[in-house]
């Protein structure tokens, strides 16, 4: 982890308990292979302003992700910039899995509706006899 150090900082950071929020960016890189992932956490705090700045960067094998937020809680913009990262990630696993964001999310009865009405407009409807 890189800091522009000052000791507000490393005070600010003691107090995280764990980085329990990297273990849910581990469980989506678990479909790369090792050594391919990499990670680059900069923590910033401005100057004059009392206000941290998170930049995450992600690079996996087909591209770099990236994201930044900043807050006036260190721990508030870590968790934003993460929480950001997820979701540029979310975003790319469903384009590699050429699927929209809403089959990835798990709206299968919206799918399933619209590839139905797909399926009803292509088959000729057959009149039953009686």
């Amino acid at each position: 982890m890189e800091a522009s150090g000052t000791s507000g900082m490393k005070a600010a950071l003691n107090g995280v308990p764990s980085m329990s929020i990297l273990k849910k960016l581990e469980t989506r890189m678990k479909h790369y292979p090792a050594g391919t992932i990499h990670l680059q956490i900069v923590l910033e705090r401005h100057p004059r302003k009392p206000l941290f700045a998170a930049r995450l960067t992600l690079r996996v094998p087909s591209n770099i992700l990236r994201s930044e937020k900043s807050a006036t809680d260190v721990i508030k913009a870590f968790d934003d910039a993460v929480k950001a990262l997820l979701r540029e990630l979310a975003s790319l696993m469903a384009d590699l899995r050429r699927e929209t964001l809403l089959e990835a999310k798990g709206a299968p009865e919206r799918v399933a509706r619209a590839q139905g009405s797909r399926d009803s407009l292509s088959k000729p409807k057959l009149a039953k006899r009686l």
